[in-house]
């Protein structure tokens, strides 16, 4: 088995594109209506996101988390569209790991978490 893509609801389809391609810089791959849905398929290297919209906005109990590289540097690309954390960064020092959270624009929570590399 394995990942193929995550299906996230929002109202909001336009920001939504926006926000996962200047943040983030996810890619349009594909687009298409199915059952009255229009649907959004986005992706970054092998990353792919569906984005589903919906006449009306709820609450998003979506979590996901991408494992990066220098989580400053996402942090201060973020801030630079004006997204800010929502928590964190948190030391994880039983796992060894940096962690922080994000809002996205539907209400899904994006975690970004660095493995701190050991020093030589």
């Amino acid at each position: 088995m394995k990942w193929h893509h995550a299906g996230i609801e929002t109202a909001r389809l336009t920001a939504t594109k926006r926000f996962y391609q200047d943040g983030f810089g996810f890619e349009i791959i594909d687009t298409f209506t199915f059952n009255n849905e229009r649907l959004v398929w986005m992706q970054k290297e092998k990353l792919i996101l569906e984005f589903i919209e919906t006449k009306q906005s709820s609450p998003s109990s979506v979590h996901f988390c991408w494992e990066v590289i220098d989580i400053h540097y996402w942090v201060k690309k973020l801030a630079q569209i004006n997204v800010e954390p929502t928590e964190g960064p948190y030391q994880i020092e039983e796992k060894n790991w940096i962690s922080v959270f994000f809002e996205g624009p539907s209400g899904e929570v994006i975690e970004l978490l660095e493995r701190k590399r050991e020093q030589f």
